[in-house]
């Protein structure tokens, strides 16, 4: 019951992620398959907000990466989950 009242994080462009790592909005950013779950900084005017990225095909995101390193984002990944089948 508690987690139907949640409300799924929003979804934004790939590209608006970019933006924000540069703009040292980002606190954190969990790597999964399809997509990418980030936490961007609250501020005096807004609360911090969870939003969902949906990763582009076959774009190398090595330079994401070490942005968000060096902006000091934590940076976790969960692997994808194979069928042995």
């Amino acid at each position: 019951l508690r987690e139907a009242l949640v409300h799924p994080p929003r979804a934004i462009p790939y590209s608006d992620l970019v933006k924000a790592v540069d703009d040292g909005a980002v606190t954190r950013a969990d790597f999964r398959p399809d997509e990418i779950d980030v936490v961007l900084r609250g501020d005096d005017v807004k609360p911090k907000e969870d939003v969902v990225v949906r990763r582009v095909p076959n774009v190398d995101e090595h330079e994401l990466v070490a942005a968000m390193t060096k902006k000091g984002v934590e940076v976790t990944g969960v692997p994808e989950h194979t069928s042995i089948w």
